[in-house]
């Protein structure tokens, strides 16, 4: 019976996640290694092999289950050194930005070389915990605090953003969740949406000119920006002839080329 009992809990620890919420649990932790828990299952946090932190990673890396308690790890680390232990939060939105977070470390009784390990400030749950223990052989790992893929949908759902940096995000996120339906359909929408963030950006050009060329005081300086504007009308329509602008950009060229006639 009890080899049974051994064969069922290494058969837990193979897979990364190990029972919480009772003192009993702990005595199922028998590999060295870093384990996160919201107060629900532990989860064993992943070696991550990567420098950098990019989307095309996110299959890779565990999710902590959600709980209803704080973030809270276990550090199970032979000659443990709690002085040379370094956490780091990366936001899903920007998961190159860095934010260090404080550790409270207290010892765990009855077990040599482990340590809980809290926070003075709570983590942004849309982002990844990044753990580095800097002694013997050194250690790095990375887990998420959420599903990365239902935040990431979140965040690239808002419209309220610049469409060539979310298609490369994208680009980036289909190489963890290649064929992900959800994702595709947001480079679609997003596709859409650059065209009409290029086409107001083009014109803005033109208005800029035209509005340079209103507020100018001087007749050698108001002939400059009444030219350039109407360089700048050409260029628009040579780059969006069905453009959204292009009524108010013909106007505007009858208007010019009115007054460069006199």
């Amino acid at each position: 019976m009890k080899e049974q009992l051994w064969l069922v809990v290494g058969g837990i620890l193979l897979c990364g996640f190990v029972s919480a919420g009772k003192a009993a649990e702990l005595s199922t932790i028998k590999a060295y290694g870093v384990y996160a828990t919201q107060g629900g299952d532990y989860v064993r946090v992943k070696s991550f092999k990567h420098w950098d932190v990019f989307y095309r990673h996110f299959a890779e890396i565990p999710v902590i289950p959600p709980g209803d308690k704080p973030l809270e790890l276990l550090v199970y680390q032979k000659d443990l050194d709690t002085n040379r232990m370094e956490f780091v939060s990366h936001p899903f939105d920007v998961p190159a930005r860095n934010n260090r977070l404080s550790p409270v470390v207290t010892p765990v009784d009855g077990k040599k070389d482990m340590v809980r390990v809290s926070f003075e400030e709570k983590p942004d749950p849309a982002s990844l915990l990044d753990v580095a223990l800097y002694w013997g052989s050194s250690f790095r790992g990375m887990v998420a605090l959420s599903d990365p893929k239902e935040q990431l949908l979140r965040i690239y759902s808002d419209e309220d953003q610049n469409a060539v940096g979310v298609l490369d995000s994208l680009q980036d996120i289909l190489k963890a969740y290649p064929g992900n339906v959800q994702f595709q359909a947001l480079v679609d929408k997003w596709t859409v949406i650059a065209k009409v963030q290029k086409d107001d950006g083009d014109f803005k050009y033109v208005t800029d000119a035209w509005d340079k060329y209103k507020k100018a005081d001087k007749p050698g300086s108001k002939l400059h920006w009444l030219k350039k504007a109407r360089q700048e009308i050409n260029g628009y329509k040579r780059s969006h002839p069905k453009g959204k602008h292009l009524k108010e950009a013909d106007a505007m060229a009858k208007e010019i080329d009115r007054k460069l006639e006199l």
